[in-house]
């Protein structure tokens, strides 16, 4: 097994062992609904998730002060702008 397969193999084992999780907190989110540029509750919940699991968040990259994202941000990942 080379190393790709070996890396693929350690992903798809820590997934399954948090895909409960993963299911539940898509659910919530699907069933909490935000418009698009405006999703405050699933940022919160998805942000709560990955730092739990030991990620560093870097939190409002993107958004100023008003709440609005600027057309700098939204022009690096969006592909509607």
């Amino acid at each position: 097994m080379n190393t790709a397969e070996k890396d693929k193999e350690l992903i798809t084992q820590a997934v399954n062992h948090i895909s409960k999780e993963l299911i539940g907190l898509s659910h919530k989110i699907h069933n909490n609904p935000e418009m698009g540029f405006n999703e405050f509750k699933a940022s919160k919940w998805l942000t709560e998730f990955l730092k739990s699991r030991g990620f560093k968040i870097k939190q409002g990259v993107c958004r100023s002060e008003e709440r609005r994202v600027g057309k700098e941000c939204r022009s690096r990942w969006s592909p509607y702008h």
